[in-house]
């Protein structure tokens, strides 16, 4: 199982996604990606709509490589917290959020104080891309912390 970062509008959005029971993206796409299950057919395909390399490899791993069980976190801003949640299926929608219609299903499972983190978790956390999978020794640290275990000093 993998630990994805899924961050969209500074952490401003966090709020939303949790009272929705969703993560969302956007980059442009309005519509449906569901019908792509391979992760070269969707890369060339967007490459076909003009999309550069890096956004194609976010919009990628959001459709095709999060699976169901996957643990999801995202930041929220106001709070200096990490939600922590279990991924559900990808769907599209035109109607939850303005210019995000790439979604999946999250079932919001625990919150972490952004300052109980270490530093080297704070700064793979950090990172600008909007979709990445955790390195393991930063998601044992969150799954520690969402279990209830000290921080680490």
């Amino acid at each position: 199982m993998n630990t994805w970062m899924i961050r969209s509008s500074r952490g401003k959005l966090a709020d939303d996604f949790e009272s929705n029971g969703v993560v969302a993206i956007g980059y442009g796409i309005s519509e449906n990606l569901s019908r792509f299950h391979d992760l070269e057919n969707l890369r060339e395909y967007l490459k076909s709509l003009d999309i550069a390399a890096n956004p194609a490899g976010q919009i990628s791993r959001f459709v095709c490589e999060i699976q169901p069980g996957d643990n999801i976190i995202t930041y929220d801003s106001a709070a200096r917290q990490y939600l922590l949640g279990i991924a559900g299926e990808y769907f599209y929608n035109e109607g939850i959020f303005e210019n995000l219609r790439q979604f999946r299903k999250v079932q919001w499972i625990h919150r972490i104080d952004r300052d109980n983190l270490s530093k080297r978790a704070k700064g793979c956390l950090g990172s600008l891309l909007t979709v990445f999978s955790l390195a393991p020794e930063v998601k044992e640290e969150i799954h520690r912390l969402a279990d209830g275990a000290p921080p680490s000093k």
